[in-house]
């Protein structure tokens, strides 16, 4: 049995051929090259441009920065450290206290306390005041004050020293004419008002004239008081100053002793 020509036809006719495309070329891909920092860079321009700073060796420890040197100060005297020094406060403090009291002290007031009865009764022993040191300078000692000085000549010759000090009243002054007798003191014939004294004087003194530039003292204890009636009057330059108040014991406070 033959085949139809159309069959054969199709079976003849040669197919087109198919292209098929080469497979691709592949060429390995060389890995990213790991940029170095170069050598000429200095330590800041290597820490810029390396994302992570180099990891110190497991057997060290990183170590701080030098400190920049510094320059040596000039040693300071010991006087400038005390002046400066925190740590010399308390010393700076009680230094300047101290002078301040020396000052005052020297120039100003001074505490004083009595050591025997020959002011009694307006000062007894223990009694504690303060010399006014600074009036004299403004007004002589008047008759009435109760004054404090150094022993004068008369009394340094017995073996008193300069800083034995006595606490005495003054009864007059350069000029004046003083007589004790019949327990009453006389200044230029007037006989003088005493309420503060102990007692009446039991002995006779005088007349005689105060020279200029003295003042004549007793104690308000009369009859129990080494003053002017034993020996003599006192220079005014002795006086040291002039009893200003009482501040021991506290029941006494105040300037009684002028009342």
């Amino acid at each position: 049995m033959s085949l139809p020509a159309v069959s054969l036809a199709f079976i003849s006719t040669p197919c087109p051929a198919l292209r098929v495309a080469a497979p691709p070329r592949l060429t390995p891909r060389r890995p990213p090259r790991r940029r170095t920092p170069s050598l000429s860079l200095d330590a800041d321009e290597q820490a810029a441009s390396t994302p992570f700073p180099p990891a110190a060796p497991a057997d060290e420890s990183p170590k701080p920065p030098s400190p920049p040197e510094l320059e040596t100060p000039a040693p300071r005297s010991w006087f400038s450290r005390v002046l400066n020094d925190d740590q010399f406060d308390d010393l700076r403090t009680f230094t300047m206290a101290f002078a301040v009291a020396l000052l005052v002290r020297g120039f100003v007031v001074e505490p004083r306390y009595i050591p025997s009865l020959s002011m009694f009764p307006t000062f007894d022993i223990g009694d504690q005041f303060l010399v006014d040191k600074v009036s004299k300078y403004v007004r002589s000692a008047e008759t009435g004050d109760v004054v404090v000085f150094e022993p004068p000549q008369a009394l340094k010759e017995r073996g008193y020293r300069k800083k034995d000090a006595f606490i005495k009243r003054i009864v007059a002054r350069g000029g004046d004419i003083v007589r004790i007798t019949g327990g009453e003191v006389y200044v230029n014939d007037l006989r003088r008002e005493e309420p503060f004294i102990k007692e009446h004087p039991n002995y006779e003194w005088g007349p005689g004239e105060v020279p200029a530039g003295f003042v004549m003292v007793l104690g308000d204890n009369r009859n129990n008081s080494y003053d002017s009636h034993i020996w003599g009057f006192l220079p005014e330059e002795n006086i040291i100053g002039k009893a200003m108040v009482r501040y021991w014991p506290p029941a006494r406070v105040g300037t009684s002793f002028y009342d």
